[in-house]
């Protein structure tokens, strides 16, 4: 039997992989199977497929497939028998006013800031803002003894400062989320377990919106000042350190670059 594809954020953990449809299926059940409303979720990105319901086992009545948020198609069932479809007529897409990106400056916390009141003022239809945490300082050397090593002091003074942020959607989706100390511990030795050894020599400090690609410090690459560069280890192995010497803070103020650039 094949594996299951990875189940995207969004997709409850309740939801049943159907291999003929390639898709996520989740909803209630009956003595006869599926009985009540009953959504299915792509593969590829987690977007709700479709939203219909069962009587006994059976699909019956209307269901709604969408494309990402948007109804296209609604297919008539009748007690599991095709009974005809209709295309629904797609709404055009809403003008969105164009947005003066500002030229981000000062430190790392600052271009944040800068950031969090671009995002807010955009009113972008997909990112909303900027969401921060504060983390316990103790937990800086508790991480370090976990990893047997330094972590940067320029991420070590940011967290200690601010705390730890990520980049929320407005629906919920949450981006670039820098990790507190001990989950950076937590991911890095679990994934050094499972035998990644890209990160026998790295450090994962920040994830992508599902956690499975990461920014990683490169604990060979220390200079004397502590800082260590900055590169990307990625599950499907196109991992790979720069070339140039990239810091933290550098790291975050090109990030902050390209948000803004979604913007525009």
């Amino acid at each position: 039997m094949k594996k299951p594809p990875q189940r995207h954020q969004g997709v409850p953990q309740t939801a049943e992989w159907k291999s003929s449809n390639s898709s996520w299926e989740d909803g209630p059940r009956g003595a006869r199977g599926r009985h009540g409303a009953w959504t299915a979720w792509r593969s590829d990105d987690g977007s709700v497929l479709w939203k219909g319901r069962y009587l006994d086992g059976k699909i019956h009545g209307d269901v709604t497939y969408f494309d990402h948020g948007d109804a296209t198609m609604i297919v008539t069932w009748v007690h599991g028998s095709y009974n005809g479809l209709r295309t629904l007529k797609k709404p055009a897409a809403a003008k969105r006013k164009r947005v003066k990106v500002p030229k981000l400056r000062g430190t790392p916390y600052e271009r944040l800031t800068q950031l969090d009141e671009a995002l807010r003022g955009a009113k972008h239809e997909d990112y909303a803002r900027v969401a921060w945490k504060k983390i316990r300082p103790a937990d800086v050397a508790k991480a370090e003894k976990k990893l047997r090593t330094k972590l940067p002091p320029s991420y070590v003074a940011f967290v200690k400062a601010h705390g730890v942020f990520d980049i929320r959607g407005t629906d919920g989706e949450v981006y670039n989320r820098l990790l507190a100390p001990l989950e950076i511990a937590k991911i890095t030795l679990a994934l050094r377990r499972a035998g990644e050894e890209f990160l026998d020599d790295g450090l994962c400090f920040q994830g992508n919106v599902y956690d499975d690609n990461f920014y990683a410090f490169r604990v060979g690459s220390r200079r004397k000042d502590g800082e260590m560069t900055v590169g990307e280890w990625n599950h499907d192995d196109d991992s790979v350190w720069p070339r140039r010497f990239k810091t933290f803070d550098e790291h975050i103020g090109e990030l902050c670059a390209h948000w803004c650039d979604e913007l525009a």
